[in-house]
């Protein structure tokens, strides 16, 4: 369905990817340690940003007080996240259990399934428990493939010069958000970063928005949400948020979401933020 309002164009051409992976099922041959390709750079500069003399069709900037920023598939590509929950832990957990990888495809898959929209879907300390491995070691295996998406620090610096409340809002674990913050900084660009590990309940919870706004005390008709997942879009949605965006690409390896029914989902933040580039 289209937008119920014109999306402006990004005029990023994003460079093409080199897949890191290639699982060969007929051999049982799976690259284990892919390693970074240069056309995986997402932090291209354009050489300034100035004003932009236009209004923005999306939203009004100057209505908006409060930005709630989801962190994996939104700042950062989900592509370091899908790889290793879809391939990189199976092999590893076929290695040290020594089954046959089809095998652990089948019983992770139901696995996964029980748990998916819960606190434990996002839980480290849960899946060491359930799987018996180290995920933290195994994730810093392949940290090289954490990155940002196009123009995240464009956009940040946009907030901070329209001195707006910045506020991460993720479903990850405490420790996995130390750690991917560790990895990229980002931390000096918000005001606060909040786990929907420490209110109790994951994003998809309207009850995470109720101990939220405890936290927070945003006005929802002032608040501007950007998110990946489809049924945390619509929970904010329900909640009352005015402006809730979603991400047409989460994975740079993977194709666009379809247009849904009343959300609009951005190509680029270069399509909101409140500066355009020269």
């Amino acid at each position: 369905m289209p937008a119920p309002f014109p999306v402006p164009q990004c005029p990023y051409q994003h460079p093409s990817h080199t897949l890191l992976y290639q699982p060969n099922a007929a051999k049982a041959e799976h690259v284990l340690y892919p390693q970074p390709a240069a056309s995986l750079s997402m932090t291209t500069r354009p050489p300034k940003f100035v004003l932009s003399p236009t209004p923005n069709p999306l939203l009004h900037w100057e209505s908006v007080d409060t930005v709630l920023l989801d962190m994996d598939g939104t700042l950062l590509d989900l592509h370091f996240d899908n790889y290793f929950w879809q391939h990189y832990l199976l092999v590893r957990y076929s290695q040290q259990h020594r089954l046959p990888f089809p095998q652990v495809q089948q019983e992770l898959q139901v696995l996964f399934k029980q748990h998916q929209g819960t606190l434990n879907w996002y839980c480290l300390d849960f899946w060491q428990r359930q799987l018996q491995l180290d995920i933290m070691r195994l994730k810093q295996e392949v940290a090289h493939l954490i990155q940002l998406r196009p123009f995240v620090i464009e956009f940040l610096n946009s907030l901070k010069r329209l001195n707006k409340r910045v506020v991460l809002i993720t479903n990850a674990h405490p420790k996995i958000l130390e750690f991917k913050m560790q990895r990229i900084q980002l931390q000096s660009y918000f005001d606060q970063m909040i786990s929907s590990h420490t209110l109790g309940y994951p994003k998809e919870d309207s009850r995470f928005w109720e101990k939220l706004q405890t936290v927070e005390n945003f006005n929802r008709m002032t608040t501007l949400f950007i998110d990946d997942s489809l049924p945390i879009l619509y929970a904010a949605t329900n909640f009352g948020i005015r402006y809730v965006f979603g991400v047409a690409q989460p994975d740079s390896h993977k194709i666009a979401y379809a247009q849904q029914p009343n959300l609009v989902l951005l190509n680029c933040f270069c399509q909101i933020t409140p500066f355009m580039f020269e």
